[in-house]
């Protein structure tokens, strides 16, 4: 769990640059990794409105990320615009099932800080001033 935790906030770092801005087009991919003793590891679902060059661009860090951590794949899975991509996660927090990350703007956190699903956020702060958080 721990190593998921890890990868999660490596990836969240790595995509932070670009999840405020979209394109045009559909990028989504779908990983599995090699856990201890060959076990195959479900992918950590990432939901994302990233599409266009934008969406090529994170298509390559996942990759590269997934190359490097074959036992944390990313997958990534294409929601459609902004807004409906907002309407899932809440949809999906309310159901008490959201995706174990999702790309999102800060106004839709305060959404769910101040209704429902404080319990679904995970502050990332831990993982970026981590003393083992290497920029690659």
């Amino acid at each position: 769990m721990a190593g998921q935790l890890k990868a999660l906030g490596l990836v969240a770092a790595l995509l932070a640059a670009g999840l405020w801005t979209g394109g045009c087009g559909a990028v989504s991919g779908t990983a599995t990794g090699q856990g201890a003793g060959g076990k195959t590891v479900e992918p950590i679902v990432f939901w994302h409105s990233m599409a266009g060059d934008l969406g090529k661009a994170m298509r390559t860090i996942i990759d590269k990320f997934n190359a490097l951590h074959p036992a944390t794949p990313i997958e990534a899975v294409y929601q459609g615009g902004y807004d409906l991509l907002q309407q899932k996660i809440r949809t999906s927090v309310v159901a008490g099932q959201p995706p174990v990350m999702a790309q999102m703007y800060e106004a839709w956190t305060a959404y769910l800080n101040r209704d429902r699903g404080q319990e679904a956020l995970l502050p990332l702060d831990g993982f970026v001033t981590d003393a083992d958080f290497k920029k690659e």
